[in-house]
């Protein structure tokens, strides 16, 4: 074992002495990288116990059965989406929130239903970018802290990630008029500045709750699609050509124009995906997708072409390049 993964095993070890200090009942705020799933593993379960794990993505389940192969656990695991909670007859001795942060309200209240019905009594959620408000919640609704943490600024200090920058990179909304509006008989074209700004002045007027919900999503679609920062990509992408760069945009439509394989839900080839991760590409463009559960090797870079107001959205796309690699000491 190299001096990295000895350094995590000790954090895990200590980790885990919390939570169990905590009697498996509470929520963790863990960054990534530092080995959560292992962390269960090894140090919270055995062979003879059992557990469900409850997953917002498929990815996240695939990164479980991995580290299960990889560490020879023997223990008895069945996994459900956040979607299925109701088709869930165990009584496990475990019951494991993986990603808790992207859990609906409507999905915690099925999951309190099911603890109540079983008398679960061991319950341990994991994440890694949990909110003041997410925390609020699941306490209201379920009574489970957030009892444990391991902070990204600790996991800096510690050796584990890697330190990064953020740079900021501004563009103009486009003022080329390509953005037909008006009715049939009388269509004439405007630039994306005039039609953010039309937007933004209707929104200082409006009063009507559901009308103000549709211009501000009309907006936040605007930025998502906006053909400046679709440019301004395409040339980052050109100036790090060398480099293996993974970006995070708001539509498919954006994500299948930067010239590079893409990711999403209406492309979502597990080749496109396995051929990112073992290298046969250097750029992928990504859209709701691979946020959290994966570790991309040899990564440095990361565009984040469209970001919304949820804090806990942009830590996970963030944590996606801060794996700290034992070869790669320059990252």
């Amino acid at each position: 074992m190299n001096g990295l993964n000895l350094k995590k095993d000790e954090i895990q070890k200590q980790l885990a002495e919390k939570i169990k200090a905590a009697n498996c009942f509470c929520l963790t705020n863990i960054t990534a990288r530092t080995g959560k799933i292992r962390m269960i593993l090894k140090y919270i379960l055995t062979s003879e116990d059992s557990a469900v794990v409850i997953y917002p993505e498929l990815d996240i389940r695939q990164s479980w059965v991995d580290d299960i192969k990889n560490w020879e656990f023997e223990g008895h695991i069945k996994f459900y989406t956040t979607r299925s909670v109701e088709k869930i007859t165990e009584t496990p001795d475990y019951l494991i929130l993986d990603e808790y942060h992207a859990y609906s309200q409507n999905q915690i209240l099925q999951l309190k239903k099911y603890v109540n019905k079983h008398h679960i009594r061991k319950i341990i959620g994991l994440s890694g970018s949990v909110s003041e408000e997410t925390a609020a919640m699941w306490y209201e609704i379920f009574n489970l802290r957030v009892k444990v943490s391991y902070l990204i600024e600790e996991a800096v200090n510690d050796g584990v990630v890697t330190d990064y920058s953020i740079l900021v990179k501004s563009v103009p909304l486009s003022d080329k008029k390509t953005i037909v509006s008006g009715k049939i008989g009388s269509i004439y074209y405007r630039s994306e500045k005039q039609v953010f700004d039309s937007i933004s002045y209707s929104i200082s007027l409006e009063s009507n709750m559901l009308r103000l919900k549709m211009l501000r999503l009309q907006r936040m679609n605007l930025i998502k699609k906006s053909t400046a920062k679709l440019e301004l990509t395409k040339k980052l992408l050109s100036d790090y050509k060398d480099e293996r760069i993974l970006v995070f945009t708001g539509l498919t439509e954006v994500a299948d124009n930067l010239g590079i394989p893409s990711y999403h839900s209406k492309n979502n080839e597990k080749s496109i995906k396995d051929g990112f991760l073992k290298g046969k590409f250097n750029q992928l463009a990504i859209v709701n997708k691979l946020n959290t559960g994966i570790t991309f090797p040899n990564l440095s870079k990361s565009i984040v072409n469209f970001f919304d107001s949820n804090p806990e959205n942009m830590f996970q796309k963030i944590n996606r390049i801060t794996s700290l690699e034992y070869d790669n000491p320059s990252k």
